[in-house]
């Protein structure tokens, strides 16, 4: 990613449990970055999966380098029935997530990309234009052989 790009990342957490759960998702700031999760919290369904999106945003004063972020969840077990205890049980977990940030593009990357995005798509228009025209030109080059060959 470049300093000014914005990404989306689908976070999916897998249930092993017959218990009904909550997750609350967060992420450690970083200098450079914003970082969010949509939603940061959300319930799981026993067995299945639940998924959230990481949202990363480079700022335009990011420095080119690797970001290790922390990513925590904190997992609630929901019991079915405790009439003595009502507390959830509650799970923590911490994963890394690397982001690598990149410089900017220079004035020449800007103009190479401006050409190939201009370019490429007029070259193959252009390459079609040319076996369309190979096709009529051949096709009337045959029609002018067959005329030729029935006038002898």
């Amino acid at each position: 990613m470049r300093p000014g790009d914005e990404k989306d990342i689908e976070v999916r957490v897998r249930s092993f449990t017959t218990l009904p759960f909550q997750v609350l998702l967060s992420a450690e700031e970083q200098k450079g970055l914003e970082i969010a999760f949509r939603p940061n919290k959300t319930s799981g369904i026993p067995g299945e999966l639940t998924k959230s999106f990481l949202h990363i945003k480079v700022l335009p004063n990011a420095t080119a380098l690797s970001y290790t972020v922390p990513l925590h969840a904190n997992i609630l077990l929901t019991p079915t029935f405790n009439p003595t205890n009502s507390t959830s049980a509650s799970i923590n977990s911490i994963s890394n997530f690397t982001a690598t940030v990149i410089p900017p593009l220079t004035i020449q990357e800007h103009l190479a990309n401006f050409v190939n995005d201009w370019f490429n798509p007029l070259t193959g228009i252009v390459t079609t234009l040319s076996a369309i025209g190979s096709g009529i030109l051949g096709w009337r080059f045959g029609i002018r052989q067959k005329n030729k060959g029935e006038e002898t």
